[in-house]
């Protein structure tokens, strides 16, 4: 699972184009501080009838560091879903699963549509979730926690609790990997990297050696092509029309 914390979740509508993924990141730069050639911007689906597209942000630093981490604990080729599509979702409800083992920054994940979540403090997700209760009153809130923050209790909110151990992730729905654009890894070529330029040098002027051959064979023909004319027109003056010179010649002679 690639840590939601680090992601950001957008919507932009986009005109019918066949290279909508082309014009994604500047759609969505307007929603984004950071600049665009710092970012990786993820499409999770094709735009929907109405051109509406969600997209995924993640800062290339970080995407890096967690490819690396990957890499280090032998799993280089893992797949990338975004933790909070790991909490199952139901309708007309709010998933939320609260960990106090973990930074109080990050304690608290919900997710609220198929592609909207976000993991934020209590104090945070509070706020968050009275904006999301103020638009839908009969929201459900799904919490997998063993002890609810008090002033949710106070609140009247509609809480299903169960404990945290109880939760169970659905399997990756989405991997992020499979979106980007295909790279090269060139670090396997690290040692090499002498060996492999001076072949490239060699290569490369064994291919101008053949291309000043080549053309200097061009121009010594048509040298001799022009000499061949000359001392043609000299012999036989009376031949105008000049197609093969080699019969030709041997014909006059004949003659």
């Amino acid at each position: 699972w690639f840590p939601s914390e680090y992601l950001s979740w957008h919507r932009v509508t986009l005109p019918p184009t066949r290279n909508w993924k082309q014009l994604l990141p500047f759609a969505l730069e307007d929603q984004l501080v950071t600049p665009l050639d710092q970012l990786l911007i993820i499409p999770v689906a094709p735009p929907s009838t109405t051109g509406e597209v969600v997209a995924l942000v993640v800062a290339k630093d970080f995407w890096q560091t967690w490819l690396t981490q990957q890499v280090e604990i032998g799993r280089p080729k893992v797949s990338a879903c975004p933790a909070i599509l790991a909490l199952p979702l139901k309708e007309v409800s709010v998933t939320i699963t609260i960990n106090t083992d973990r930074e109080a920054a990050h304690q608290v994940t919900l997710r609220w549509e198929q592609w909207q979540g976000t993991v934020c403090s209590i104090t945070q997700a509070t706020a968050l979730l009275t904006q999301l209760l103020n638009q839908q009153p009969n929201l459900t809130l799904c919490c997998y926690a063993d002890q609810l923050p008090n002033d949710w209790s106070m609140r009247g909110w509609h809480i299903q609790q169960q404990a945290l151990k109880q939760f169970i992730p659905l399997p990756p729905s989405f991997n992020m990997r499979a979106e980007l654009t295909p790279t090269w890894d060139w670090q396997w070529l690290t040692p090499w990297r002498t060996a492999l330029w001076i072949s490239v040098g060699c290569v490369i002027t064994h291919i101008a050696i053949l291309s000043w051959d080549a053309w200097q064979q061009q121009a010594e023909t048509k040298i001799y092509q022009s000499d061949s004319v000359t001392l043609f027109s000299q012999a036989f003056p009376e031949i105008k029309r000049r197609v093969n010179l080699v019969a030709q010649a041997k014909s006059a002679v004949k003659q």
